[in-house]
């Protein structure tokens, strides 16, 4: 089974969550550049809020993922390159 990039955040960070965007809002591309990336997350649509910001980095929001990203299946080589 395969899971998505949503699937094993929650199940590996014990967090992150769907929503629906209110505004245009940029995807993060928290899960790496992935080729069906939609960039951008138009009012209406729904997206995967993370809930990971980087505060000592400046980063308050959380990271917003677009559906296809959080959606497309995690692969053994992401695994790989998040573990070093």
């Amino acid at each position: 089974m395969n899971l998505t990039h949503a699937e094993h955040h929650q199940q590996t960070q014990g967090k992150g969550e769907w929503r629906t965007a209110h505004k245009v809002l940029p995807c993060s591309h928290y899960f790496g550049g992935i080729a069906c990336c939609a960039r951008a997350i138009a009012p209406g649509q729904r997206y995967f809020d993370t809930k990971e910001s980087v505060p000592e980095a400046g980063l308050r929001q959380s990271f917003k993922v677009c559906a296809r990203c959080a959606h497309a299946p995690v692969r053994a080589d992401f695994l790989a390159a998040r573990a070093a």
